[in-house]
């Protein structure tokens, strides 16, 4: 009769990293309360043989299991897991300043050494960097019996430029005195070019194709470029500073120019000219479909009509923005720039005056807008490595620079300063008021505006992030084309888009 006999159950699990198996055991009496014989040691063995179970077998526990009347989730093999190769260490031997290689680290502390440079010199024969070979890492094996390979380290393969040697396979030396840096993962030393005073009309311009050292001030009306990085010790003042590498000023900068990143920062404005464009352009189009579809012209509107219309009302900035852009390109290309023709032509044939009337399809307007995006795809092509600009103060001022800006004293009045990458103010009373702040990723700034309500401009582009401590009513925050004006003082800010591209703005009232 069914359910009168003795029973005895053995369940196996595997985990599904094939790292760990269990057992559940269990007994159950017959009619008469005699329980069936236990299972042994080498019974259960067999079972997890039979499972396929051939490795890391914990004896002790399968003996535990074998003496148990009931054994519930007994772990009773192990696998041995693989340890991973290590990655490469780069270890430099100059001087970083602790700013630049703090934005530089990995949340494990790692520096990401794509592109640094020296704060001091190095003398000839000096060793620069060492790159320290990661151990290789060894073979595990699951309860199976499989081999699990080990993922491999990152490996670090560099280059040696200019101005520095191998002296083995994992050192690099300086080869001349100079400011060591690397670059694209290549190593470098320049030639450096040091001012031991101010520079004025006495010295006359500084242009020098290594590093420039200014112990002095740089004085009104003077300029100092070089074909890589400049430091200057004391203030800038009425003055243009332009460089290839990274820049960093002691002093304060007032009614100057700042330039890091030489052509790359015209070439970066001018792609985020375009950008916009592409944008405005895809709104009109958007426009005129929503026009069409709820027939607000009625049948007889042509779409020419349609875009003129809208040309001539929402979207008369349009016409502005394009020529912004043709001016800036002629400026600094020349008219013999193909771009300036074709784009000159397009919008003489589609845009200005009655031409809009000649266009048949809105889609037309693709047209422009392929041509401004293959031309953004070509800038983007010729920039190089981003580069920093660092400097405590600057008053009435214009700072660009490829990659970061650090702002790490007191802060900004009444500047444009334009990152491609993110820009930080990073000492805790910092200031900025006044004026237009704009980068790419992000912007962190303690204090923005003023009781006063001076306007002062935070933007950044679609996926940015702009956080501010404290910041007052006039505070403009954009991100992307979208933008919000603070009408109360506030603290802990915090401008983005979600996921619906609306504009969010975390905030609490002071």
């Amino acid at each position: 009769m069914e359910g009168t006999s003795s029973a005895r159950y053995l369940n196996i699990s595997i985990a599904q990293d094939r790292m760990e198996a269990s057992i559940n055991i269990s007994y159950m009496p017959d009619k008469e309360g005699q329980y069936p014989p236990r299972f042994t040691f080498e019974q259960i063995k067999d079972e997890l043989y039979k499972a396929g179970i051939v490795f890391g077998l914990l004896e002790d526990n399968i003996r535990k299991a074998a003496y148990e009347d009931n054994a519930s989730s007994v772990i009773i093999a192990k696998g041995e897991p693989s340890v991973d190769d290590e990655d490469d260490v780069l270890e430099l031997k100059f001087h970083v300043d602790n700013e630049l290689r703090k934005l530089n680290e990995d949340k494990n502390g790692n520096v990401d050494f794509k592109s640094i440079g020296a704060v001091n010199s190095v003398l000839k024969g000096n060793v620069i960097a060492v790159v320290k070979t990661g151990e290789k890492g060894l073979e595990g094996k699951d309860v199976l019996g499989n081999i699990i390979k080990p993922q491999k380290g990152k490996v670090l393969r560099f280059t040696v430029g200019s101005g520095c040697q191998l002296l083995d396979e994992h050192t690099i030396v300086a080869s001349i005195d100079g400011k060591p840096c690397m670059k694209n993962n290549t190593f470098y030393v320049y030639k450096v070019h040091e001012v031991s005073e101010d520079v004025d009309i006495t010295t006359g311009n500084v242009i020098f194709l290594g590093d420039i050292i200014v112990n002095g001030n740089v004085k009104e009306g003077m300029k100092v470029h070089s074909e890589n990085s400049i430091t200057v010790n004391k203030n800038v003042e009425r003055a243009e500073i332009s460089g290839k590498g990274e820049i960093v000023i002691k002093g304060n900068v007032i009614a100057s120019s700042v330039f890091g990143g030489g052509e790359d920062t015209f070439k970066l404005s001018i792609i985020d000219e375009l950008n916009v464009l592409v944008i405005d352009f895809k709104e009109l189009i958007n426009a005129v479909e929503e026009i069409k579809t709820i027939n607000i012209l009625g049948h007889e509107a042509s779409d020419g009509q349609i875009i003129k219309l809208l040309l001539e009302s929402k979207f008369n900035k349009l016409l502005k923005q394009s020529m912004i852009v043709l001016t800036k390109i002629i400026s600094n290309r020349g008219k013999e720039d193909k771009f300036v023709d074709e784009f000159t032509e397009l919008l003489k044939n589609k845009i200005f005056g009655l031409s809009p009337l000649t266009i048949r399809h809105y889609s037309e307007l693709n047209e422009i807008i392929d041509l401004i995006i293959n031309r953004i795809e070509v800038l983007n092509k010729d920039i190089k490595v981003p580069v920093n600009v660092m400097l405590p103060y600057c008053q009435d001022s214009t700072v660009e620079s490829t990659g970061n800006i650090i702002i790490n004293g007191s802060g900004a009045f009444v500047s444009s300063i334009s990152a491609h990458n993110n820009i930080y103010f990073t000492k805790d009373n910092s200031v900025v008021r006044g004026g237009y702040i704009k980068a790419s990723g992000e912007i962190k700034a303690k204090m923005v505006g003023s009781h006063g309500g001076v306007v002062t401009k935070m933007s950044v582009g679609e996926n940015g992030h702009i956080w501010i401590d404290t910041a007052y009513h006039n505070t403009i925050l954009q991100v992307g084309n979208r933008e919000f004006i603070l009408e109360c003082a506030c603290k802990n800010v915090h401008a983005y888009l979600d996921a619906s591209h609306e504009l969010i703005i975390d905030r609490l009232r002071l």
